[in-house]
């Protein structure tokens, strides 16, 4: 769950293949799997509020601008409720509602830098 993502839709390759606020909604419909899923995991709240100022600007108005900001927004914020809600779940119950990537980097803590110390240990000698 990306709030502030750093992906150029302009310049950045695959980002830069989406043109329309459809392709940014649903990927899959209109790109390979491998780009779709890319493009997918770049969701962001800063992404949405790109497209919907870039749908603005092209005239293709669903919704008014302001509402359709808004639910963005609303979205968000649900989606980091939720999470939160998840992690102090996950307390009692042993991590077991965690959201793996969560899982991913909790495992992972102080595990890089005894690989990377080892690695230069091996350099040295």
């Amino acid at each position: 769950m990306g709030v502030n993502g750093n992906v150029s839709w302009e310049r950045d390759y695959p980002y830069n293949q989406v043109k329309v606020k459809k392709q940014y909604d649903d990927p899959f419909h209109y790109f390979i799997p491998d780009t779709a899923k890319k493009i997918k995991t770049a969701h962001s709240l800063n992404s949405d509020l790109y497209w919907i100022k870039k749908q603005q600007s092209t005239k293709d108005l669903s919704l008014e601008p302001k509402y359709e900001a808004l639910c963005a927004y609303f979205k968000w914020s649900y989606r980091a409720i939720l999470y939160l809600l998840l992690l102090l779940i996950g307390i009692p119950t042993l991590g077991a509602t965690w959201p793996q990537q969560f899982r991913i980097w909790l495992l992972s803590i102080g595990n890089s830098g005894e690989k990377d110390e080892q690695e230069s240990e091996r350099k040295y000698t």
